[in-house]
């Protein structure tokens, strides 16, 4: 191996282990910033913490009653999904939000044509008997 090639292998492995470097203090850099950002949302839950008994209570009912707005923000938000996915023209009745929610099967299309209208007619006829 020549002096060039060796130098040639030692600059791509230098550039190798910069870029990989440069990764790694990317996510040491995230990581600390994480930390800060957990320590600040601790701090701020350790003072809403810090009240009265009583004060405690109606800032628990508070967050329950947000939690359940939150709640059905996205049970709304999946079932706008769903829509997205099923044809425009069917629609499927939904239970309750909080009930599980179970589509109720679909009722089979109309059929135009059966076996033995088409064995007995040159055109189909609207009976149902099969």
């Amino acid at each position: 191996m020549s002096f060039v090639d060796l130098a040639t292998l030692a600059m791509h492995r230098r550039q190798e282990m910069e870029a990989r470097l440069n990764v790694f203090l990317g996510k040491c850099d995230r990581a600390v910033m994480d930390i800060k950002k957990l320590q600040h949302q601790a701090k701020g839950f350790v003072e809403q913490l810090n009240c009265e008994p009583s004060e405690l209570r109606d800032k628990f009912l508070s967050c329950m009653k947000q939690l359940d707005e939150y709640t059905y923000l996205i049970t709304d938000f999946n079932l706008a999904l769903d829509n997205l996915d099923r044809p425009v023209n069917k629609s499927t009745y939904y239970m309750p939000v909080h009930d599980n929610p179970g589509r109720i099967l679909k009722p089979l299309p109309p059929t135009a044509l059966n076996l033995i209208d088409a064995l007995s007619e040159p055109t189909p006829s609207t009976s149902k008997a099969c």
